[in-house]
């Protein structure tokens, strides 16, 4: 059997205005949109009044809520792309089921 080793990268993100160092098996491109995301997210969730002295005071725990949150949302971006492939099969197998059936549909020349 063959195995193939992915090679884990280490890349910096910011998220939540903390650093993070990530290290990960995933395309680097798709860590870089997973952090956007999250970071987005984060943001829209904090109320404009709080201060973000009140919000980063527990670096630490921000920290784990952030990598947290990383997981979650490559699961979430997984989960539709899956979607969008089952989609898209299902289109095909429609169409072609919709092929044959107009086919069949034909009245014969006889």
């Amino acid at each position: 059997m063959d195995h193939e080793k992915t090679e884990k990268t280490m890349m910096e993100v910011t998220i939540f205005g903390l650093t993070l160092k990530i290290r990960g098996d995933a395309d680097p491109e798709l860590t870089l949109k997973l952090a956007e995301f999250v970071d987005q997210k984060m943001h829209e969730a904090v109320p404009s009044t709080m201060s973000w002295t009140n919000v980063l005071y527990h670096e630490r725990l921000a920290r784990v809520a952030i990598l947290a949150a990383l997981n979650i949302a490559e699961e979430l971006f997984q989960l539709r792309a899956e979607k969008e492939m089952e989609k898209n099969l299902i289109e095909e197998k429609a169409s072609a089921l919709l092929t044959l059936l107009e086919k069949e549909l034909q009245p014969s020349e006889a």
